[in-house]
């Protein structure tokens, strides 16, 4: 609660003796007010927001005067600090701490296009008319996998460095147009944020936003069909580049200037095959047979891309018999341009060993044009599939998938996805993968993909005697579906809407799926069956005659009764990821097979009855990391929900995979097995994690506890094991080293992250400490201490002086994998190394990579030139609002008694980068007449350093 300033209270705070006392209570509070406001600051900088001026002003000054009342805090000195501290308090109150971000703009990276003569001329020729004023619309037109994506992805990487266009904007088209997914793309990347729900009034919106904006690019990519700019909201006149395998559709798009991409030479087309196959040796066995497999290629970079992949390392046998399948693949046709990108890709398809590599490509054709696919979704698929039958567990299947999909990336037949272990099909591949598994012997998929979809789609009898998959996604309400699926071989449904992504968009009726209670009876050997962002009432009844069922995904739907999933005994994996649910049913428990039980982003879950997590004895991965509302473990009260000690028993079984969110510490078991545990997340507090890498470490995250109730409570054994270790206002915590490890002492060798914020009272981080006895850390072997950890952050410890303290201990850890180091607002920091004589080992820090300090105020320097020699590896130094700073490398007594300065070598050979900012006191880099060595030094950037007058 902030305080008023009023005469009362500055009276009381001004009498004589308690003057000091009461001007530290208020400092507290000034405190406390701080922290709760810089919480909703990294919430917001979470949600990618802006922080207000005047709240980054206040935050400051209370740093400020925080940080001189420490030094100064005197009786006579009480008055002048009250007033501020009071003025402060009462400014505290802002009606928002934030603004949403102003659009970063679309990031063009270099893309794959080739710098061949051909593709140099077309490019020279669109920009130029793109630079020409009278042309607003500009087209590249050409066969499928001529390259015109990526000619697209270089014409906006050249106007973006060029600064030809303000803002370029590009977004994919595809052969069905969802005006609604182009609105959102266009108006993300300019900041817009639509309130109409209709197309009609978006559109509206986003041409006034258009109209309003000088010097944009739309980039239109892979037309079929004209587009009706005027729907999406793209007014007449605005500068727009498109692609399209038809010149018919780019002149009916009244392109003014159309630009016709050809196959490569055969000169460019061989030398991106020799590249791609790996055939660098013109005394390669197959290399003349080479020569004609290229040419078979004609010229066409998908598809020399794709055949030299498949046969890279491949014997002069594999290469004959590719060669005759090419010359024998390619009918008559007048669409044969189009036919022999798609022969490439079926050899390609062809090619792979590995029927699993097939299985696991065809999956990916069921998912929409330019979907982010999640490899665990083809993990979950295929576990029940029965795919990878010799894969046993989760884990062992996991590892098969990220496999074979490494491989399929590797052939170009897969890419990297936009977002986190995802993956993507080109267009083209994709369109014959479709092609493929649509014939009986593939398995028949039917594939429906159609915003305007209102009923389900008509099927040929005979395509559902063979199907076995079907996945349709629709953007409206189907109306109308059939009273059953006469289906006997299907093996997967899965239904999805596209138009919204989370579920309180749902509406009812709009997305809302009523099955008839036969719709389950003609398909009863289904074994996956998934429902995306759908309304979803209640299940009917008939679901339980599924019993062959061994996946259910219900993502990202509003759930009513789901109760009957307890019929289905064969179960594996429920996923209800992101879906709105209250309460998992108790009936869940019946499900004695199941393996998988994931309801990670059930942000509403609020009960899981008693009995039912104890009653799954086979689940191998549990993932509830948004419920907290677990019984407590004390007491004699009847149980209204699960506790956690309903899991100590799994983990005694199967149970590897854990993510869950504990309350605090009472509610930890004893014995709580965690070092069972192959991958985990914990957090123990408040949450900030939202968890969607599903490869995620051991990770560990304790808030808001003391240091002695972690080391005696069931979660301690946990801290010693994890590879990711946050520390976040752990009480009486004076060192993470050796308070953590007097027991063990093993070092901790398996951390690999670790960041400690807002433990107050820590005075290190590390210290080694010795007497004439014994050693009391590490004594049998230092090296071991740390010796994976990649990346340490500290923040916010107002007591810290020193990170890594070796003065009286044996020689140092070699932490010669730390990578990053981040240090920032520790208003007491002396030193990061604080050592004595020959402490420091030469091999200490030496693949240190990223340094980077700000709001140290105490901090005099940084290195000593004896530590610069130790970090060869460095690439980037950042400095910030280092008050005291006077250089940045200093010299120690022992280096000035043993060395010439004059031709002593500092040298920083792979430094790129270097920031000095707001450094008030900064007057050189070294005041040492050292000789310094940048070699590869790209940038220098110095700023508010107002006593800097030479750099050396």
């Amino acid at each position: 609660m902030l305080v008023e300033p009023t005469g009362r209270q500055l009276g009381y705070l001004f009498h004589y003796k308690v003057n000091i006392k009461a001007l530290e209570d208020e400092i507290d509070k000034l405190k406390n007010r701080r922290d709760d406001v810089q919480r909703l600051i990294d919430a917001a900088i979470r949600n990618s927001e802006v922080i207000g001026a005047e709240v980054k002003r206040w935050v400051s000054d209370v740093d400020k005067i925080t940080n001189e009342l420490e030094k100064f805090l005197k009786e006579d000195e009480a008055k002048k600090y009250a007033e501020g501290v009071l003025k402060l308090q009462q400014e505290g109150k802002f009606d928002r701490i934030s603004y949403p971000a102003p659009p970063t703009g679309m990031h063009f990276s270099s893309s794959s296009m080739k710098d061949f003569n051909s593709r140099k001329k077309i490019l020279n020729q669109v920009m130029e008319a793109l630079r020409n004023e009278k042309v607003s619309v500009t087209a590249i037109c050409g066969m499928g996998g001529i390259g015109k994506t990526a000619m697209a992805k270089e014409v906006a990487k050249r106007a973006k460095d060029e600064k030809l266009f303000r803002e370029v904007v590009m977004v994919m088209v595809s052969q069905n147009p969802n005006v609604g997914r182009i609105q959102d793309t266009i108006a993300y990347f300019l900041g817009l944020k639509f309130d109409q729900k209709s197309e009609e009034g978006r559109a509206e919106k986003l041409r006034q936003k258009l109209e309003n904006t000088e010097n944009i690019l739309l980039i239109l990519d892979d037309l079929w069909k004209e587009l009706d700019l005027e729907s999406v909201g793209i007014p007449d006149g605005c500068k727009i580049l498109l692609t399209s395998r038809d010149k018919d559709v780019c002149e009916r798009m009244k392109s003014q200037k159309i630009f016709a991409m050809e196959v490569l030479s055969d000169d460019e087309a061989w030398n991106l095959f020799e590249e791609v196959a790996g055939l660098s040796d013109r005394t390669h066995d197959p290399y003349d047979v080479a020569k004609k497999v290229a040419k078979e290629c004609k010229g066409l970079p998908v598809a020399i891309i794709t055949v030299g992949r498949a046969l890279e390392n491949r014997d002069k046998y594999a290469w004959k018999d590719a060669l005759h399948m090419l010359e024998k693949s390619i009918p008559d046709s007048k669409l044969k341009t189009d036919v022999e990108v798609y022969s490439r890709i079926k050899l390609r398809y062809d090619s792979l060993t590995s029927e699993q590599a097939k299985s696991c490509f065809l999956l990916c054709c069921l998912f929409p044009e330019d979907y982010d696919i999640g490899i665990e979704t083809l993990v979950r698929y295929g576990k029940a599939l029965r795919l990878f039958e010799e894969t046993g567990t989760m884990e062992l299947t996991r590892n098969r998938v990220h496999t074979l999909v490494g491989n399929l990336k590797r052939c170009s037949l897969l890419m990297d996805g936009n977002e986190k272990e995802c993956v993507r099909m080109d267009g083209i591949v994709r369109d014959e993968a479709i092609s493929i598994a649509s014939r009986k012997e593939h398995g028949g998929f039917i594939f429906k993909c159609d915003n305007e979809m209102e009923v389900w789609p008509e099927i040929d009898s005979s395509e559902m005697e063979d199907c076995t998959a079907i996945s349709l996604v629709f953007n409206k309400r189907i109306k109308k579906h059939p009273d059953s699926l006469a289906c006997p071989n299907l093996e997967l449904v899965s239904l999805s809407s596209t138009t919204v992504k989370y579920p309180f968009m749902l509406e009812d009726h709009v997305h809302k799926l009523e099955l008839s209670e036969n719709f389950f009876e003609g398909i009863k050997e289904i074994k996956v069956l998934a429902f995306h962002c759908i309304y979803v009432q209640s299940l009917p009844a008939p679901l339980q005659m599924l019993q062959n069922l061994r996946t259910l995904h219900l993502e990202y739907c509003v759930l009513g009764d789901i109760s009957r999933i307890g019929g289905l005994e064969m179960l594996e994996i429920l996923s209800l990821i992101g879906s709105e649910i209250q309460e998992l049913p108790k009936e869940i428990g019946n499900l004695q097979h199941l393996k998988v039980l994931d309801m990670t982003k059930c942000k509403g879950l609020n009960r899981i009855p008693p009995g039912v997590l104890s009653r799954l004895t086979t689940l191998e991965e549990l993932k509830i990391f948004c419920f907290d509302n677990w019984n407590s473990l004390e007491g004699n009260e009847e149980k209204t929900s699960a506790s956690l000690d309903e899991i100590t028993p799994l983990l005694d079984r199967d149970l590897k995979v854990l993510n869950v969110q504990i309350p605090n510490m009472e509610f930890v078991p004893r014995n709580f097995p965690s070092k069972n545990l192959t991958r985990f997340l914990i957090n123990v507090g408040t949450a900030y994690t939202d968890e969607d890498d599903y490869l995620f470490k051991k990770c560990l995250q304790l808030r808001g506890v003391s240091a002695d109730s972690i080391k005696q409570s069931g979660i301690y054994p946990t801290v010693k094991i994890c590879e990711a270790l946050t520390l976040e206002k752990v009480y009486d915590l004076k060192n993470l080293f050796p308070h953590f490890d007097e027991e063990e002492q093993d070092g901790f060798p398996w951390l690999r992250t670790l960041d400690v914020f807002k433990c107050n009272v820590m005075e290190y981080l590390v210290k080694f400490t010795s007497n004439n006895n014994r050693t009391d850390l590490h004594a049998y072997n230092s090296e071991e201490l740390l010796k994976n950890l990649e990346g340490l952050r500290v923040r916010q410890c107002d007591s810290l002086e020193v990170v890594f303290d070796y003065r009286e201990g044996p020689l140092a850890p070699a932490l010669n994998e730390l990578k990053s180091l981040k240090l920032s607002h520790l208003p007491k920091l002396m030193h990061i190394w604080k050592e004595g004589p020959q402490q420091v080992k030469t091999v200490c820090f030496q693949n240190l990579k990223t340094l980077s300090l700000d709001s140290c105020p105490s901090l005099r320097y940084l290195f000593t030139a004896s530590i610069v020699k130790l970090l060869a590896m460095l690439e980037s130094l950042d400095i910030v609002k280092c008050e005291s700073m006077e250089e940045v490398v200093t010299k120690t007594k022992e280096e000035i008694n043993n060395v010439n300065a004059e031709s002593y070598v500092v040298s920083f050979p792979h430094l790129v980068s270097i920031k000095l900012d707001n450094l008030d006191n900064l007057c050189c880099f070294c005041s040492q007449p050292y000789a310094f060595e940048f070699p590869f030094l790209e940038t220098l950037q110095i700023r508010k350093c107002p006593k800097l007058q030479t750099f050396m």
